[in-house]
C-alpha cells in the first residue's frame, strides 16, 4: 500500500497497527500487531533571505533575496561595523507548510586557504524560519581574523529527507578589525610528516692504548710489592687453614676480586650485581664460619696453657 498516496502523511517514522481475521479454519487471526515505519520525503529550501544591518542599527538593513537553486551575483561586503542574518524556510514538496530538520547549518569557506567554520541554524518557532546571525566584530576570533572573500553554504539534511542538498547561496568579503595570517588547512595536518632520524650521542673518546697499559701497570704495582715483599721476608703460612670455610672465604674474595676485573672489561652493572649478590653470600656465610673456627682455637690454646 503507497501510504503517501493514501493518507499524505509527512516525513518520520510511525507505528502501523495491523488487524487480521481468518474467514476460514485452520486460519488464526491477529490483532493489535505493531509495525515501525519510516517515510522519507522530498524537502525544498525557499525563502532564503540575507539581510546585512550595521551594529548599531542606526539604518534600515538592506535584504536581498537569493535566487531558487542560486546564488547571489553580487559579492556581499561586511566589515567589523556590520552585523549578517540569514532566514530560510524549509517545506516538504507539494506543501507549503514549514517542518523542522535534524540538520541545518551553514557553512562559510576563505576562497584562498580552504579554512571553513560552520554556524548552526536554529528554528524560530515564532516565524517557522531557520535563522543565523553573524556579527562580524564578535566573530572574528573564530575566523582567526583573517580576512578575504568567503563562500556561504547552506547544508540542509534529516534521516528521512531523500534530497539532502548542499547549496552555495553567496559570497562574502569581511574585513575584521585585526589582520590574522591564513592558518594551515585541517587535511594538511593528515599528510606524512618528515621521518624522525634518531642521532645518538657520539661515545667519548677513550684514552690511547699507551696510557690505558700504563695504568694497568701502575694498579698493579702494589699487588707486585707485596708479592715480592712476601718472597723476600717469607710468608708465614703456618697458621693458614685448610678447611671448607678458609677455602671458600678465600675462593670467594678471589672471584669478588675476578669479577670487579670483568665488570671493568665486559659486564654491565646489572649483570655484575646479580653475580656479585651469589658470591657475596658464600664468601660471608664462609667468613663468618672462618672466624668462629679460629676464636675456638684460639679458646682452646689459651686453656692449655
Amino acid at each position: 500500500m503507497d501510504m503517501q498516496q493514501k493518507s499524505n502523511p509527512g516525513k518520520g517514522y510511525y507505528v502501523v497497527q495491523l488487524s487480521a481475521s481468518g474467514l476460514t479454519a485452520p486460519y488464526v487471526g491477529i490483532t493489535g500487531t505493531q509495525i515501525q515505519v519510516k517515510i522519507n520525503a522530498e524537502i525544498q529550501v525557499t525563502d532564503v533571505d540575507i539581510s546585512v544591518s550595521e551594529r548599531e542599527q542606526s539604518s534600515t538593513p538592506r535584504s536581498e533575496r537569493v535566487p531558487a537553486n542560486g546564488m547571489l551575483p553580487n559579492v556581499l561586503k561586511l566589515d567589523h561595523h556590520q552585523k549578517l542574518a540569514l532566514t530560510f524556510k524549509v517545506s516538504q514538496k507539494g506543501n507549503a507548510a514549514a517542518i523542522a530538520v535534524h540538520q541545518a547549518f551553514v557553512r562559510l569557506e576563505h576562497g584562498t586557504s580552504g579554512e571553513e567554520i560552520i554556524y548552526m541554524a536554529e528554528l524560530d518557532p515564532s516565524t517557522k524560519l531557520y535563522k543565523m546571525d553573524l556579527d562580524v566584530l564578535s566573530s572574528g576570533k573564530n575566523f582567526g581574523f583573517v580576512s578575504g572573500e568567503y563562500k556561504m553554504e547552506l547544508i540542509v539534511g534529516d534521516a528521512v529527507v531523500e534530497n539532502s542538498l548542499v547549496w552555495p547561496i553567496a559570497r562574502l568579503n569581511l574585513q575584521f578589525s585585526e589582520q590574522g595570517e591564513p592558518a594551515r588547512r585541517f587535511r594538511d595536518e593528515l599528510r606524512a610528516k618528515p621521518e624522525i632520524r634518531h642521532v645518538f650521542r657520539v661515545p667519548e673518546a677513550r684514552p690511547s692504548k699507551a696510557v690505558s697499559s700504563a695504568f694497568t701497570v701502575l694498579v698493579a704495582v702494589p699487588l707486585l710489592v707485596l708479592l715480592v715483599l712476601w718472597m723476600k721476608l717469607g710468608a708465614n703460612l703456618g697458621g693458614f687453614s685448610f678447611s671448607p670455610a678458609t677455602l671458600g672465604f678465600h675462593i670467594g674474595l678471589g672471584a669478588i676480586i675476578g669479577l670487579l676485573y670483568c665488570y671493568w672489561t665486559h659486564l654491565d652493572m646489572f649483570t655484575t650485581l646479580r653475580y656479585l649478590t651469589i658470591v657475596g653470600i658464600v664468601t660471608f656465610v664462609a667468613a663468618n664460619r672462618m672466624l668462629r673456627q679460629k676464636a675456638a682455637q684460639r679458646t682452646k690454646s689459651a686453656k692449655s696453657d
